[in-house]
C-alpha cells in the first residue's frame, strides 16, 4: 500500500484500492498544501506529521468527487440522504450569534469526557482504472472517538443504519449489519491536528484554527466550518471555547443563516452556511437552546454530475452528544 492509499484509508478506509487518478489527486492536494506547511515550521514543529494526517481527512471526500469521470448519461441516481427541510425566519447571522454566545456559556462543561461518538456518512463512487464511475455507494458509520489528556487517543468505526432518498431505512443485504465493528485505528500524539486546547477568546479562534489546520478556501467561513469539524473530532469544546467559536464566526463577513431545521438526529437546529464553492457549500447546525454545533452538511449543487441529483447531500457529521 503506498502513502497516498494509506493516508486515504486512514480518513475513510475503502472496500476498493484507489485508482490511479484518485492517488494522483491525492498526491497534488498534498504537494499544493506542503508549501503552507512550510512557511509555519519555526512555530510548530511537528505540524508536518500533523498535516499530512489533517490532509488525508480534509481531502477525502475530494479525492472522491473530483476524481471521477462524469460524463456517464443515463446512470441511476445514488441514494444520497434527503436535503435538510430549511424555514427561512429572516434572522440576522451576527445577532443570532452573539444569542447562542449566551446560552453556550450556561452549559455544563463536558470536556472531561473520554469518549465523542458522531454519525457520519460521505458519498462514495467507485472508479474503474480509466477513472470512470462504476458505482456510488452509501456508507454511513458511527465513530467513537475515545480521548486521553490532551485529545483523541484512538477511534473505531461501526455500520450504521443506511437509508434510501426519501430517508427511509433501507435494506442492502451487501452491507454489513448496523452495528458491525469495522475498524480501529490508533491516533499517535504526533499526528492529532490539535495538540493543544482551544482559546477562549473570539479573536483568537480564528488564527488556532489556521495555525493547526491550513486551508485554501477564499471564504473564511467555509475554512471555519472545516476547522471545526475537524477540532471536534478530536476535542470536546469547554462551553468558554464554544462561545468563542461562535464570536469568531459573527466577525466573519460571509457567513450566512439560512433559518431553522433539524438534523440527523431529529434536533432543532439553526443552520449558517457558506458561499458555494466549486459548487458545493457547506452548512453548520447549532443548536437555538445550548449555542452548541450539533452537524455539518455539505450540499452538492453543481449541474454537471450524473450520478447524483442536484442539490444533494454529499456528506454529513451528526454528534450525538455535542
Amino acid at each position: 500500500m503506498d502513502r497516498a492509499e494509506r493516508l486515504i484509508r486512514q480518513a475513510k478506509p475503502a472496500e476498493q484500492p484507489l485508482s490511479s487518478r484518485a492517488e494522483s489527486d491525492l498526491d497534488n492536494i498534498l504537494a499544493s498544501n506542503a508549501e503552507d506547511t512550510t512557511a509555519h515550521r519555526t512555530q510548530l514543529p511537528r505540524r508536518p506529521a500533523r498535516w499530512i494526517w489533517a490532509a488525508a481527512a480534509v481531502a477525502a471526500v475530494a479525492v472522491v468527487i473530483t476524481s471521477v469521470n462524469l460524463a456517464q448519461p443515463g446512470k441511476a441516481f445514488a441514494a444520497t440522504p434527503p436535503m435538510p427541510t430549511i424555514t427561512t425566519t429572516g434572522q440576522d447571522a451576527v445577532t443570532t450569534l452573539h444569542q447562542l454566545q449566551a446560552r453556550a456559556t450556561a452549559q455544563p462543561d463536558r470536556s472531561a469526557s473520554t469518549e465523542i461518538a458522531t454519525q457520519w456518512w460521505a458519498l462514495s463512487s467507485d472508479v474503474d482504472a480509466t477513472g470512470k464511475i462504476t458505482a456510488s455507494t452509501i456508507d454511513p458509520r458511527r465513530r467513537v472517538a475515545n480521548l486521553g489528556p490532551h485529545g483523541i487517543t484512538s477511534y473505531t468505526d461501526y455500520a450504521a443504519q443506511p437509508y434510501d432518498a426519501a430517508g427511509r431505512p433501507a435494506d442492502d443485504p451487501n452491507a454489513p449489519a448496523p452495528g458491525t465493528q469495522l475498524d480501529t485505528v490508533t491516533v499517535d500524539p504526533d499526528q492529532q491536528i490539535f495538540p493543544d486546547s482551544p482559546p477562549t477568546n473570539p479573536g483568537a479562534f480564528g488564527d488556532y484554527l489556521a495555525d493547526h489546520l491550513p486551508l485554501n478556501s477564499p471564504s473564511p467561513t467555509s475554512n471555519a466550518f472545516t476547522g471545526i469539524r475537524t477540532l471536534m473530532a478530536e476535542r470536546i469544546l469547554t462551553p468558554a471555547q464554544q462561545e468563542a467559536f461562535l464570536g469568531y464566526l459573527a466577525g466573519l463577513q460571509d457567513i450566512q443563516i439560512l433559518g431553522t431545521s433539524t438534523d440527523r438526529l431529529g434536533r432543532n437546529v439553526l443552520v449558517f452556511a457558506a458561499p458555494t464553492q466549486k459548487d458545493t457549500q457547506s452548512l453548520l447546525m447549532i443548536s437555538p437552546d445550548t449555542g452548541r454545533v450539533t452537524a455539518t452538511e455539505v450540499i452538492y449543487r453543481g449541474t454537471d454530475r450524473t450520478d447524483i441529483p442536484t442539490p444533494a447531500v454529499i456528506e454529513y457529521t451528526t454528534w450525538e452528544t455535542p
